[in-house]
Formats: C-alpha cells, sequence, structure tokens
C-alpha cells in the first residue's frame, strides 16, 4: 500500500494554504499539526508545524503575520508511488512526523502523517516460548511452531539461540531441493540479528524498517531468547484487488459427473470446489473477483448469485469459445490496474494469498508461478548408460524422483496481459514461456500449504476423503 493522494486524502486538502496566508489561518488547517504552504503557482514553498509557529510567536511574530515568515522553506519530501514502510523510515530516521508527498514537478499531492503509519508498524511481543525449536528438527515440525509469527527460533541444548527461520526462508529453501524432512539447522539463518530487552518501541521499529526485517528476537545477556518482537499485522501493507479463476473448462476427465454440472460446481464435502476457492480468497482480503466461464457457465452465475455473500464483488467474463487456461486473459474489461492473481477453479488450497503476493513483490516479479513438489516413484530398475551410451554405468531399483510442478496458481503483473492473444486459446505455459522470451522476470513460489488438483476421479475421491 502507499500513499494515498489528491482525490482520496481529506487530511492533505484540509491541510493546504498559500504563502500570503495568515498565521491565524494557518492554524485553522492544521488539524494534524502541521499545513503545507504552496507558491501563487502551486508548488511546494514549505511546511509549517505547530512547533514552528509556536516558536514564530516566541519570537515576536503575530497571528496576523504571514506564514512565509515562520514556514519551514526546505522540508524533506517523498514521491508519489513510495512503499509506506519506506516513508515510515524516513520520518524515524530524520525524527519529523509530517513528510508532504509531491509529484515530479514539485507540486504537493499528498501529506503523510508518523501517527497514521506509525498505528500500521506497530510491533507485537509474541509468546516466544511457542516459537522455539531444535537444530534437528524437521521443517515439517517446524512449520507447526510457525502458525501466529511465521517465524520459529533456533536454541541448543542450553537455550542458546543458534538461528533464525521464517516462512520464506522455508520457501526458498525447497525451491533449492529442501524438503519436510529436511533439519532446520540446513535453512535456518544462523547468528540472526538480535536485540536486548528494555528497547523502545520506535528504536525497534526503526532497526526493523532499516534492515528491512519483521521478525527480531530479544535475548538475555547469556544470548538465550525471552522474546519475539514483529511488527503488528505483518501483510497489512499487502493488497490483492483482485482474483481471476478461471472456471470454463469441460471437465471431460472427470465425465460423467460433469455431463450437467460444471466441474467447479462438483461438491467436496458440504461445499462445492468453487466456494471453497471463493471462500479461501475472501478471507486473504480479496474483494473483486472475475470468473472466466463457458461451459455451463449460466450454471455458474446462477449459483454464485444465490450462494455470496455481498463481502465479496464476483463479475463474469464469457468465453464464447474456449480459450484455455490464460486466452480469457485478454477479455477482462477494465483490465486490471495492479498485480492480481490467476488460478484454476480445478484445485484446492489453503495457500496464504498475502504471502504469495508479498513474496511476488519482494522479488519484484513480474509473473510469479506457484510450484509443489512431487514425488514420482518408477516401478521399474532405472538403467544408467556411460558416456558412450554402450555400458551400464548403474542401475537403480525402483527410485523415486522429485519434481516441481505447475499448481494452477500465479500473479502476474497487468502489463503481461499485453503477452495474450485477443480472443484466442492460450494456456499458461505458453503465456510462461512468451514472458520468458520477452525478458520478464518469471519466479516461483513453493505452495507448502494443504493443495490438490481435482481433475481426476481418484483427486476428488482423495479430496472428500480428506474432507470429511
Amino acid at each position: 500500500m502507499t500513499a494515498v493522494f489528491l482525490d482520496k486524502d481529506e487530511i492533505f486538502r484540509n491541510a493546504v494554504v498559500s504563502e500570503s496566508s495568515s498565521l491565524r489561518e494557518a492554524l485553522s488547517h492544521m488539524e494534524h499539526e502541521a499545513a503545507i504552504v504552496v507558491s501563487e503557482s502551486g508548488k511546494l514553498s514549505g511546511i509549517i508545524t505547530d512547533g514552528d509557529l509556536r516558536r514564530a510567536l516566541s519570537r515576536g511574530l503575530s497571528f496576523n503575520s504571514p506564514v512565509s515568515a515562520a514556514m519551514s522553506t526546505k522540508p524533506s519530501v517523498v514521491r508519489k508511488g513510495l512503499p509506506r514502510e519506506e516513508i515510515l523510515s524516513i520520518l524515524l530516521s530524520k525524527r519529523i512526523r509530517h513528510l508532504p508527498v509531491v509529484d515530479e514537478e514539485g507540486y504537493p499531492i499528498g501529506l503523510e502523517l508518523l501517527k497514521n503509519l506509525y498505528e500500521d508498524h506497530q510491533t507485537k511481543e509474541y509468546d516466544y516460548k511457542e516459537c522455539l525449536v531444535s537444530p534437528s528438527d524437521s521443517i515439517e515440525l517446524v512449520l507447526k511452531h510457525m502458525v501466529n509469527a511465521e517465524a520459529a527460533m533456533i536454541v541448543d541444548a542450553n537455550g542458546i539461540l543458534k538461528g533464525f527461520v521464517t516462512d520464506g526462508d522455508i520457501r526458498r529453501a525447497f525451491l533449492k531441493g529442501a524438503g519436510l524432512e529436511t533439519p532446520v539447522s540446513e535453512v535456518m539463518t544462523a547468528s540472526p540479528m538480535t536485540i536486548r530487552k528494555g528497547l523502545s518501541r520506535n528504536e525497534i521499529i526503526g532497526i526493523m524498517l532499516r534492515r528491512k526485517i519483521r521478525h527480531i528476537p530479544v535475548v538475555d545477556e547469556l544470548g538465550r531468547p525471552v522474546g519475539l518482537e514483529l511488527l503488528k499485522n505483518q501483510y497489512s501493507d499487502t493488497e490483492i484487488p483482485q482474483a481471476v479463476i478461471m472456471a470454463g473448462g469441460r471437465g471431460a476427465r472427470l465425465m460423467p459427473l460433469t455431463a450437467d454440472t460444471p466441474k467447479p460446481l462438483l461438491k467436496i464435502g458440504e461445499k462445492t470446489i468453487l466456494d471453497k476457492i471463493l471462500d479461501r480468497l475472501e478471507s486473504s482480503g480479496v474483494a473483486d473477483v472475475v470468473l472466466s466461464v463457458n461451459y455451463l457457465g449460466d450454471k455458474i452465475k446462477d449459483h454464485v448469485s444465490g450462494s455470496r455473500t455481498k463481502g465479496l464483488h464476483v463479475g463474469y467474463v464469457e468465453e464464447e469459445k474456449a480459450l484455455g487456461t490464460a486466452g480469457a486473459l485478454s477479455l477482462l474489461s477494465p483490465r486490471p490496474a495492479n498485480s492480481f492473481i490467476v488460478m484454476n477453479a480445478d484445485l484446492l488450497t489453503n495457500l496464504d494469498f498475502k504471502a504469495f503476493m508479498n513474496f511476488h513483490k519482494a522479488e519484484k516479479n513480474h509473473f510469479t508461478v506457484c510450484v509443489r513438489k512431487i514425488k514420482q516413484n518408477i516401478p521399474f530398475g532405472v538403467v544408467s548408460l556411460d558416456k558412450e551410451s554402450r555400458a551400464i554405468e548403474a542401475i537403480t531399483e525402483k527410485p523415486d524422483y522429485e519434481f516441481l510442478v505447475n499448481a494452477g496458481i500465479y500473479i502476474l503483473e497487468p502489463g503481461i496481459i499485453e503477452l495474450v492473444p485477443k480472443d484466442s486459446f492460450f494456456d499458461m505455459v505458453s503465456l510462461i514461456k512468451k514472458a520468458l522470451a520477452n525478458g520478464y522476470k518469471v519466479g516461483a513460489f513453493p505452495v507448502i500449504e494443504y493443495w490438490r488438483d481435482l481433475g481426476r476421479h481418484e483427486e476428488i475421491i482423495a479430496a472428500a476423503a480428506e474432507m470429511a
């Protein structure tokens, strides 16, 4: 989330005065203890705070004196689009409480207040004992200790802090080949940044923002954890404005179940696949969903209109012909203005969508693909030949191989849509290849939460058993 600007920012509109305004008039615009001063042309001339006004009066100026006589003429400013955390870091480092937002020509278009940003970035001290694990614990076990804090502290037999691991550390380790059975000592950050008990909230927040970290262990004089500080609402600045769900497929592999029922409306337990997806997106803060429909699309629209609450706005893109897993993106109107989710309507997952969006933005990807590690058993002895492919070099009986597979969930930047041909069949694999060929950065986000593809009968049966 970035600064809120002119057309939305009541604080800014009420805090603008001209150079010729009197101090009395400026005071009437200082509801938030500061006013932006502009020239006749509307450019930023300065800023006046409550402190500036009081010091001016103590020097002998009167309430009838022009504001130009008391304002700061070279205030710190920021440009539109700077992330909130960076703005807060500037405010804290410069020890100021107000920061004008200007455009490239120097015209003020917003006003950031420390108190507003600070409220969004308070720290919270969690029960650190829930987050303690040993170096030999598996990633699978460690994840159970990371439910609330999205992090764990690794301690030795004497309780001394040896390392720290976050959700992001584990997902990156999975991309490098780690598994749920991998000891956490192999993926942790050894000798992490720590603080002693007693620092002020401002000091703690300042450290976190400067180092771009969201967690920091608190240790005693022996290096034993006695607390864990993390920024409140870890993903409070992460917005997911829109999700697009590809729900137009025929579900041919699921016939006869899909002869009269579109695949997204098949029930798993008490709810349909689509309802479970929409519930998950809504609980993740998504407010706007677009469903791409084709096969039995009217049934999907009737079901959604009769079952959804007002908390989630659902729109539709209607495919007149099958467009594949990406082709319908060319029909979006209006097109998304920000990063957006695309996912298939034939899967179930407990994916942390906010963590997914945060990862996408942190990696500065144009396109991020969710991937899932699967294990494939070969029920035969696998033969390896020598370099000349003549003699047997080794043979492995019924080996297991691991692969990262496309999990059918994506985040795209709006510009990626330009790569999709108009109203033509186009699948996601082709879109990924085209994005790579055009120099876009395409990243991978490993799904470590529950995930199941529902494209086959056996998968439907398995999912139903898991939900029972």
